[in-house]
Parts: structure tokens; C-alpha cells; sequence
């Protein structure tokens, strides 16, 4: 009996490698990351550690791999491209970083301490027991890799994340996968060099293309998704929808396509592009496509470009003056004409900006004197992590926010976009809009699979608003 145990237990050091290394990808069944719960990387950490003599190859490589594992993880929930995502990475500083977020990042390094001393410490046992190490890896992503096959995936066929959009019944993805395959493959097919034109128009350029009636604006809503539940869109679509009425004006509602972060919709709606913002940072490049600011100019329209937070964020305050705004505001144009309104803004959230509703006012007081203009609205505060409770200021009998099957935040976070689109509808009017669109730039990136799965991936849903005309009078 005691043998047995003894070899039970020797059966358990054998695999208690394989679970350390890939621990951390293991959470997945908590969380929903985006990604693989095996990658063939971290294997080649356990071959290198039974190779070489000495631990720190393993553990340099092991840093390596788990350093490109939290960018991937990253930089999927937030929509970028892991280059997107690394290269942003300069904006950090602009960032206002919780005592949670820096927690979670010592608790990060803690695990690659512990992961290191770890591996330096089984290399001796496994040199010791080469035979069986070796059988324990054979069988280990043997069966995995088995898995994979019988379920329709493997190294040589993985289902892309537009198939799983496109083709509900390929929803699911690899249990073991490439890391760097994966991630250049991606980077391959969205990678053209330049912006691409949209096969189907931006909500912004149908709407707005050939329209040269009125005054006009975009507000694109940060975080704003289109809910999975078709009953629960429908119900919050028809409370906004009422707001718009009472204002006397014509709402058409639908969904339109995200294709990645915010810049991605900016992009969409801005020059009805697909691609890396970058390229209009030069601004010998703006040639090659017109933005809504040139058409709308060409009209006569004075153009203008809000942001209620930093246009130091991904460069906004030079590749926007390059597509032709002639007007451009943010927060530190606030700030400078409005120096004793501190309490405007939002310092506790993690992009501390100006709120949402006071900033459309600043909008209005800048905007007001033109007779004919277009305005481009680039929204923040509804951005995540999410950490304000916000109560529903215009309550609604026959749709309930709170009684959502979601989290506290992703109902306070959509709570704060309901809050502002009516605060939008209630002073249309009072400020003569005559057209307006309202649209999401991209699904809101919670971490957790219930809120994720809450939303829609890949559709936005949008408003576009027109102002009632007068009914003629009648003798």
C-alpha cells in the first residue's frame, strides 16, 4: 500500500511541471481571456529545462514567453494588435493606474519569481528521473493535442477569431495553440501597410456624405456595445428612442460594424478606413484618403474635433488637425478656459478627463456661433475598468438596468451611457442640432466571460437622429 502512494505521489512531481508552467493560462476557467489554455511555448520551456544542465536558460526563455503572453492578453481584451498594444504602451504615463491595477502587477512578479524558483529547483529531480519525465511529457500534450484533433482543431487547422464571429458553431478555439503563430497570423491578415476603405460605408459617411442641410454631429460612445439579448437592446434602444421623440426628432436605429480599438473607430467613422492610425500621423499621407472634416469643409461647414481627455492619447492632437479639422478641443483647452472647474473632471477615473455631459456643453459654447457647422465627438468616461456606482437618472418603468444578469460595473458602465445619451437628447433642441449620430466605437473589454458574453462581438449599435421639420399651416 505504502508503495503505491509512493508512486502515486512520484506520479504527481512528474506533472507538477507541466501545471506550474502553464498555471497561469489555467485561470481561464475563472476568467475569459481570449486565448488558448496551453501554449506549445511553454513546453519548450520544460524541453530546455530537461536539456541543459543549468536552470536559467529555462528561465529566461519562460520570462520571455509569459512577457509576450500578458501583452497578447492584453492587448486582446483591449482590441489592439499586439504591436498596436506595444507601441501604445508610451501613452502609459497618461494612464492613472489603481492601487488593484498595481497589485495585480506585484502579484505578476511574484508569480515569475516563483515560477523561476520553481523550475530551478525541479531541474535536478527531472535529470534524476529523465525516463519518466520524458513519458509524462510524451502522454501529457499527447492527450491534449488529441483533444484538439477530435474536436476539428490542431497546430496545422485553428479556428481565426472572424470564422468564430462569422460561424457560430466554430465558437471555440484550441486547447493547446501557438502563442507566436497565433499572434502573427493575426498580425498578417490586419497588417496591409496602409488604411484600407471600407467595403460598406461608416454610419458617419452615409449619413453624412452627401447630406449639406443643418448642423451636424457624430458622438461616438466609448465602450458602447450592442447587447447579445435581442428583447434587452430592443427595451433599451425604446427608452432612448422616446427621449429623441420628445425632442421632435426622427431616430433610425440599427447596428454597424467595430473592427478593434477606439482609434479603429475613429478611423471608421472619421475617413471610412480600416487600419493603423499611424499613417495619418504623417501628414504627407492624408492624401491618399478625405476625411468627413474635407467633405464637410468642401460644403461649408466649420469642422471641429472634441476629446474630453488628453490629445497627447495615441497622437489624436496631430493626426486629427490632419484630416482637415479646423477646430480641435480637448481636455487641456478646457482646463486653460475654464481653470476653477476641477470638479469637472473625472480624476478618479482611470482616463481622468472631463465628464461626458459637461463637455457636450463645452461643445455647444464653442460651437454655437457658427450657423453652419460639423462636429466630431469622441467620448471617455464610460471607458473601462469602470469603478464609478452611478444611479439611473432617467428611470424607465418598462426597462430596468439593474435587474441585468451582469456585474455591478458593467451595469453602472452602461448605466453612465444611458445617463448620457438622454442628457444628449434633452438639449439637441436647445442647442439647434439638425442631424446627429450617435454610434459605439467597440464592445465594452470586460475580462470575465459573463460580461463578455453579455455583448455582441464585432456590431456596435448606432442612432441616427434628424430633426422633425414643422408641419405646414393649414387655412
Amino acid at each position: 500500500m505504502a508503495l503505491n502512494n509512493l508512486k502515486r505521489f512520484s506520479l504527481l512531481l512528474q506533472l507538477l511541471p507541466f501545471i506550474i508552467v502553464n498555471a497561469f493560462n489555467l485561470i481561464d476557467f475563472y476568467v475569459f481571456f481570449p486565448n488558448s489554455l496551453f501554449y506549445y511555448e511553454y513546453a519548450l520551456v520544460l524541453i530546455t529545462l530537461y536539456v541543459f544542465k543549468k536552470s536559467y536558460q529555462s528561465i529566461l526563455l519562460f520570462v520571455v514567453i509569459f512577457s509576450f503572453n500578458i501583452f497578447s492578453i492584453f492587448s486582446s481584451i483591449y482590441l489592439f494588435q499586439i504591436n498596436e498594444f506595444i507601441a501604445n504602451i508610451k501613452f502609459s504615463d497618461l494612464y492613472h493606474f489603481s492601487i488593484n491595477q498595481l497589485f495585480l502587477l506585484l502579484v505578476i512578479v511574484f508569480y515569475i519569481i516563483g515560477v523561476a524558483y520553481f523550475l530551478n529547483r525541479s531541474q535536478k529531480s527531472i535529470h534524476q528521473n529523465r525516463k519518466s519525465f520524458l513519458s509524462a511529457f510524451v502522454i501529457f500534450y499527447g492527450l491534449i493535442c488529441s483533444l484538439d484533433i477530435i474536436y476539428g482543431n490542431s497546430i496545422f487547422y485553428a479556428v481565426t477569431q472572424e470564422e468564430r464571429i462569422l460561424h457560430k458553431e466554430k465558437n471555440h478555439t484550441n486547447i493547446i495553440s501557438s502563442l507566436f503563430y497565433d499572434q502573427y497570423r493575426d498580425y498578417i491578415k490586419t497588417f496591409t501597410g496602409k488604411p484600407f476603405s471600407l467595403d460598406e460605408q461608416s454610419i458617419t459617411f452615409s449619413s453624412f456624405l452627401n447630406d449639406t442641410s443643418g448642423n451636424q454631429m457624430t458622438i461616438v460612445v466609448e465602450s458602447w456595445g450592442l447587447l447579445k439579448d435581442s428583447f434587452a437592446q430592443k427595451s433599451l434602444e425604446k427608452s432612448l428612442v422616446k427621449e429623441f421623440e420628445k425632442a421632435e426628432f426622427k431616430v433610425q436605429s440599427g447596428k454597424t460594424r467595430y473592427f478593434g480599438s477606439t482609434t479603429m473607430a475613429d478611423l471608421r467613422e472619421l475617413t471610412n478606413t480600416r487600419g493603423d492610425y499611424g499613417f495619418f500621423v504623417d501628414k504627407k499621407s492624408v492624401t491618399t484618403f478625405k476625411s468627413i472634416f474635407n467633405y464637410k469643409k468642401e460644403q461649408g461647414f466649420e469642422t471641429f474635433a472634441f476629446h474630453p481627455f488628453s490629445g497627447k492619447m495615441f497622437s489624436r492632437s496631430i493626426w486629427w488637425k490632419n484630416l482637415g479639422a479646423t477646430n480641435i478641443f480637448f481636455r487641456d483647452d478646457y482646463n486653460i478656459e475654464h481653470p476653477l472647474s476641477n470638479y469637472n473632471i473625472d480624476k478618479q477615473a482611470h482616463f481622468p478627463s472631463v465628464k461626458d455631459e459637461i463637455f457636450f456643453d463645452y461643445i455647444n459654447e464653442k460651437s454655437k456661433t457658427y450657423s453652419k457647422r460639423y462636429v466630431y465627438y469622441l467620448t471617455v468616461n464610460s471607458h473601462l475598468p469602470y469603478i464609478h456606482k452611478i444611479n439611473d437618472k432617467y428611470p424607465d418603468s418598462s426597462f430596468n438596468l439593474k435587474t441585468l444578469s451582469i456585474s455591478g460595473e458593467a451595469i453602472n458602465q452602461l448605466t453612465h451611457i444611458k445617463n448620457f445619451i438622454i442628457y444628449v437628447a434633452r438639449h439637441l433642441s436647445i442647442y439647434n442640432w439638425d442631424k446627429i449620430v450617435i454610434v459605439g466605437d467597440h464592445r465594452p473589454p470586460f475580462y470575465t466571460k459573463r460580461e463578455r458574453d453579455f455583448y455582441q462581438e464585432g456590431w456596435v449599435p448606432y442612432f441616427i437622429l434628424q430633426k422633425e421639420l414643422a408641419s405646414p399651416i393649414t387655412y
